[in-house]
C-alpha cells in the first residue's frame, strides 16, 4: 500500500486513501470522509508526528524520533528541531557533541514514518509520495527525495516528490464538486510560507503562479515571542546569557521554543483579543551568576498580534504578488484555503479575510497536505517490467472525461534512463477494450508514448492492454490498465504547473531554460563550441536573480576527437515535477555525431556562512550604505539606500540581536542588502 507523507518543519503526517482500518493494538486512523483518506496517527493516537530527532550520545543506536525526541528538552537535552529549513544546504545541525545535516535528519523522521505506517497496516510501505513547499528551489528537493531513499522509500516515480499546495489543493477539490473552480492557497506551516494560485477545468487542476517565503513560519512567531520573553526579563536587570556551543544553552533555548508554541496554541483558542493569559515558568532559564530566572509574564491575542504584525504583513503581500503573476485580482478567486497548521490562529485567519474580504476556507489544515499526498499516491502509475525494460503507465485509472489520451514512458532495467537510439528502435501497440489493435507508435528518445483520442466505454470499466515491442517487432513487454468512465466525478485527471523561479544555463550570452510562469514541461537547446579538451562539460544552472549556481548540468565521457572547438547541442526539459532532463549531442571534425549522451545534474548543498561571517559582511555592507548616504551624487541611489535599505538593515540588525540568529535568514537579507 503506498502512503502519503507531509513531511513537515514542525509536524509531519501520514495518510492512505480510503477508509482503512488499522491492525489490532494499533490506534485508530481518522478518516476524513469529504476526502476519501485515513489518517495514520502515531502509536501514542496523535493524528501529527514532531518532526524532531534525538540521538544518545552514549549509545548511538538509541534514536528517538517525534514526542519522545521533543520530550528530551524537559529532561535538559537538545534535539534537533526545525530541520527542514536547512534541507539543501550544508549548514551543521549540533546534536549533543556531534552534528547532523539536515538531510540526515529527514532520513531518521521518514524511516520512522515509515516503520510506523507498517506496523499500523500491517504489511510493506514501499512507495510513499512526499510533499515540499513550492519555493524550495532544485537542491532542496533533490536533499528531500534523497533523505526518503535513505530511509528505504522506492522513490522512482517523478511524481512521488508533490507540492504542498498542489496536495492541499487535490484534498480540497475532492471535496468541492464546483469545475471550473479558482483559488488561492495560503500555506503557513512550522517553517514555510507557500502562496499559490490555481484552478480547476474540466477536471485538469492548472497550478498557475506561486509566491512565499521558506524561511517564514509558526517557528518566526515563537522566536518573536522569545525575543518579547528576553526583552521583558531585561528591562527588569535580568540578562539571560547565551552560548550557541553550549549544550545546556541550547536545551534551555529549545525549552523557551517550545514555551512559546505553547502560549501561541493558547492564544489561538481566545475568542477575545483583550483577555490575559499568564506566562509563567521556574525552571527554564539562568541568570549570567547562575540563578534560575521566575518568569512571570502576561501577554493577550492583541499583543501577540501586534509582535508578528511585519510577518504577516509579508504573507499578504505575497498573496498579491502571486495574483499578480497570475493576472488576477481577489474578486476573480472563488475561494481561498487556509493551509499549515499556524493558519488555525485568529490573527491568521483576520488577517487573510481582511486582506480578501472573503471567508477564508479552514479545510483541515493540519491535515489535508498529507491527504493529498495519499490521494496521489493512490494514483501512483503501476510499474512493469521485463526483459531489460521498465513502462510506467501515466494514465489516470479514472477520468470524466469520455475520450482520453493514453501514455507511459519506458526505462532500462533497473530504471535506466535509454539513449535516443535505443528509444527509436521501440515501439508500442495498444488493445482497446472492444478487442481493436492499433497501429503501433514510436517511442520518443525521452522514452515517452502516447496513444491520443481513445474512447471510454459509458457503463463498464475500460481495460487496455499495451505492448511494447523491440527492434525486430516481437513483444518484450506487456500490461494492463483499466480506466473508468465518471462524469459526475470530482476526481481530477491531471495536474498541470507552471516554474516558481525562472532558471538559465551560464553560456555566452546566459541562456534561458525556462522563464518564471511558463507551463511545465519547458524545454531549450543551447549550442556552444567546446573551448578545452576535458572528457566532461560542464554548464552551471542559475536561477532568478542569484549569481551563486543552484547546480550544474554534465556531460561525461566525450571522446578526446571531440575536443577544442568542436560543436555540442544539448537538449534539455524541465518537467512538470521540476526535474531537469536531457541530452547532450558532440560533433567530430568532420562535423560528424560523436557521442549523444543523457545530461546529468549536480546539485550541490547551498553553503551557509558562519555567523562571524556574516557578521563581518554586515559590517562592511552597512558602512558602505551610510557612506553612499551621505556621498553619492545619485540622488536615486541615496533614495533607495537611505529607504529600503535602512529598512534591511534594521532586520538584520535585529535578527543578529536574537538569542540565535537564524543564518539563513541573515544570509537572505546580506545577499539583498
Amino acid at each position: 500500500m503506498d502512503i502519503g507523507i507531509d513531511l513537515g518543519t514542525t509536524y509531519s503526517v501520514i495518510a492512505v486513501k480510503g477508509q482503512v482500518e488499522l491492525t489490532a493494538g494499533y490506534p485508530a486512523g481518522t478518516y476524513l470522509p469529504e476526502c476519501d483518506v485515513t489518517i495514520i496517527p502515531t502509536p501514542d493516537g496523535d493524528s501529527t508526528f514532531p518532526s524532531v530527532l534525538w540521538i544518545d550520545p552514549d549509545d548511538p543506536a538509541v534514536v528517538l524520533v517525534g514526542q519522545e525526541a521533543k520530550q528530551k528538552a524537559e529532561e535538559g537535552d537538545c534535539p534537533i528541531m526545525f530541520a527542514k529549513r536547512s534541507i539543501g544546504t550544508n549548514e551543521p545541525l549540533p546534536l549533543g557533541d556531534r552534528t547532523l545535516t539536515a538531510r540526515e535528519v529527514a532520513k531518521h523522521v521518514l524511516a520512522h514514518l515509515k516503520a510506523c505506517a507498517e506496523r499500523a497496516l500491517g504489511e510493506p510501505v514501499r512507495r510513499a509520495v512526499i510533499t515540499h513547499p513550492a519555493y524550495f528551489d532544485l537542491s532542496q528537493i533533490d536533499e528531500t527525495r534523497k533523505a526518503a531513499i535513505d530511509a528505504g522509500f522506492d522513490m522512482a516515480d517523478p511524481g512521488q516528490m508533490m507540492m504542498e499546495p498542489a496536495a492541499a489543493a487535490l484534498a480540497y477539490l475532492h471535496a468541492d464538486p464546483r469545475d471550473p473552480l479558482r483559488i488561492l492557497t495560503y500555506d503557513l506551516g512550522g517553517g514555510t510560507f507557500d502562496v499559490t494560485v490555481l484552478e480547476r477545468n474540466q477536471g485538469v487542476i492548472s497550478l498557475k503562479a506561486y509566491d512565499g517565503n521558506h524561511l517564514l513560519g509558526g517557528y518566526n512567531f515563537d522566536r518573536a515571542f522569545v525575543e518579547w520573553l528576553r526583552g521583558r526579563l531585561e528591562a527588569q536587570g535580568r540578562v539571560v546569557p547565551y552560548n550557541e556551543h553550549d549544550p545546556a544553552d541550547r536545551a534551555r533555548r529549545a525549552r523557551l521554543l517550545q514555551l512559546a508554541e505553547q502560549v501561541k496554541i493558547r492564544l489561538s483558542q481566545q475568542r477575545n483579543d483583550k483577555v490575559y493569559i499568564p506566562v509563567s515558568d521556574r525552571q527554564i532559564l539562568e541568570d549570567e551568576q547562575g540563578r534560575p530566572i521566575q518568569i512571570e509574564e502576561r501577554i493577550n491575542c492583541a499583543d501577540y498580534t501586534a509582535l508578528i504584525r511585519e510577518l504577516l504583513d509579508e504573507t499578504i503581500a505575497r498573496c498579491h504578488s502571486a495574483l499578480a503573476k497570475a493576472a488576477l485580482e481577489a474578486a476573480d478567486l472563488d475561494a481561498v484555503l487556509l493551509v499549515g497548521g499556524s493558519t488555525y490562529a485568529k490573527w491568521v485567519v483576520d488577517t487573510v479575510s481582511a486582506a480578501f474580504e472573503v471567508d477564508v476556507d479552514p479545510f483541515n489544515p493540519n491535515l489535508c497536505v498529507a491527504a493529498g499526498a495519499a490521494l496521489q499516491a493512490a494514483d501512483l502509475p503501476g510499474m512493469t517490467a521485463s526483459a531489460g525494460f521498465q513502462m510506467r503507465i501515466d494514465t489516470p485509472r479514472e477520468s470524466p472525461l469520455p475520450t482520453i489520451n493514453f501514455g507511459g514512458v519506458v526505462r532500462g532495467a533497473e530504471g535506466r534512463e535509454l539513449t535516443p537510439e535505443e528509444c527509436g528502435a521501440l515501439q508500442a501497440i495498444l488493445t482497446t477494450p472492444e478487442g481493436v489493435t492499433t497501429e503501433p507508435v514510436g517511442v520518443s528518445p525521452s522514452g515517452r508514448f502516447v496513444f491520443e483520442g481513445l474512447t471510454l466505454l459509458e457503463d463498464d470499466p475500460s481495460l487496455f492492454r499495451i505492448q511494447l515491442l523491440d527492434a525486430s517487432g516481437a513483444p518484450a513487454l506487456s500490461a494492463e490498465h483499466s480506466i473508468t468512465y465518471a462524469p459526475e466525478s470530482s476526481g481530477t485527471t491531471e495536474i498541470t504547473s507552471v516554474l516558481p523561479k525562472p532558471l538559465y544555463l551560464k553560456t555566452d550570452p546566459l541562456t534561458v531554460m525556462a522563464e518564471e510562469g511558463v507551463t511545465l514541461p519547458a524545454r531549450c537547446e543551447v549550442r556552444l563550441q567546446r573551448l578545452h579538451t576535458r572528457p566532461i562539460e560542464r554548464i552551471a544552472v542559475l536561477q532568478q536573480n542569484d549569481p551563486e549556481p543552484v547546480g550544474h548540468i554534465l556531460v561525461e565521457g566525450i571522446p578526446p576527437e571531440a575536443g577544442e572547438g568542436r560543436r555540442m547541442v544539448i537538449q534539455v526539459e524541465i518537467n512538470q515535477h521540476r526535474q531537469i532532463r536531457g541530452t547532450a549531442t558532440v560533433y567530430g571534425p568532420h562535423d560528424n555525431v560523436v557521442i549523444t549522451a543523457p545530461v546529468q545534474l549536480e546539485l550541490p548543498a547551498v553553503k551557509v556562512p558562519t555567523l562571524p561571517e556574516l557578521q563581518e559582511r554586515f559590517g562592511e555592507l552597512e558602512a558602505r550604505r551610510q557612506q553612499e548616504v551621505v556621498f553619492s551624487q545619485d540622488p536615486q541611489a541615496r533614495l533607495v539606500l537611505g529607504g529600503k535599505g535602512r529598512k534591511l538593515s534594521e532586520r538584520i540588525q535585529a535578527l543578529l540581536a536574537e538569542m540565535e540568529p537564524d543564518k539563513q535568514e541573515v544570509n537572505e537579507l546580506v545577499r539583498e542588502l
